[in-house]
């Protein structure tokens, strides 16, 4: 589970992912910057069930590896944007902030694309 400065930031920016947060005993919480209460850190799960739900977990994957095709090179080259994040939770924020919300992090806040 990322826990790192750079994925709190992205959570907490976030707002329509944070929208959806519900205190449960499974999430992860943390107590964000002064001012901005707790900030809900999904897992890798949780994000994926926001552009998939109800799909299997092979399901997911062979999504996945459809995006990423067969070189993580090309993939990266493909998507320069991307090269950015550390952990599998940055990655995955990121691609339900693209899909959903036309949106993209450029180290600050989450943008609209253009």
């Amino acid at each position: 589970m990322d826990t790192s400065e750079t994925y709190i930031k992205m959570c907490l920016k976030a707002r329509e992912v944070q929208a959806l947060a519900t205190q449960t005993q499974y999430d992860y919480w943390v107590h964000a910057p002064v001012g901005a209460g707790m900030i809900w850190l999904p897992r890798q799960d949780q994000l994926q069930e926001m552009l998939y739900p109800g799909q299997e977990a092979r399901t997911i994957f062979a999504e996945f590896a459809f995006l990423v095709g067969d070189s993580r090179v090309e993939f990266l080259d493909l998507l320069p944007e991307y090269r950015q994040y550390t952990s599998m939770e940055q990655l995955w924020l990121a691609f339900v902030m693209k899909q959903k919300h036309n949106k993209i992090w450029n180290g600050q806040e989450w943008i609209r694309e253009v």
